[in-house]
């Protein structure tokens, strides 16, 4: 996919660098139109899809079987979900492979996700 250079596409990924947690579309919309005032949902979902496409963003699997994104390249992490003000915050490092957790005989892991639930420090 070829893409376009657009004051558009630019709001959208700055969003995107500037905030180090997950967020929802509506999130993303409205962090992009105080950049580029009337800036439409359309044109962001638009831009999302396309920007998972060329892996630039990753889909985050919130609660409630919500999807968030963020952007791509991180490494790995964990998130904290505030249950309070509905805010998905990261958490550094690992913990499958720094706990006891007894994977059955046979299996193999590939990959893991963990969500801790809680207040943030604006919610507490």
């Amino acid at each position: 996919m070829m893409e376009r250079k657009t004051p558009q596409l630019a709001a959208i990924k700055q969003v995107f660098i500037d905030n180090h947690s997950p967020m929802r579309l509506e999130e993303v919309l409205n962090k992009a139109k105080s950049i580029v005032p009337g800036l439409g949902q359309a044109t962001v979902y638009r831009w999302i899809k396309n920007l998972l496409k060329i892996g630039w963003i990753v889909a985050v699997n919130g609660p409630n079987s919500s999807i968030l994104y963020e952007k791509a390249g991180k490494g790995h992490h964990h998130h904290f979900f505030c249950r309070r003000c509905g805010s998905m915050h990261e958490i550094q490092g690992t913990c499958i492979e720094a706990s006891n957790v007894s994977i059955p005989s046979g299996f193999v892991v590939e990959d893991h996700e963990l969500t801790i639930y809680g207040l943030c420090p604006s919610c507490s």
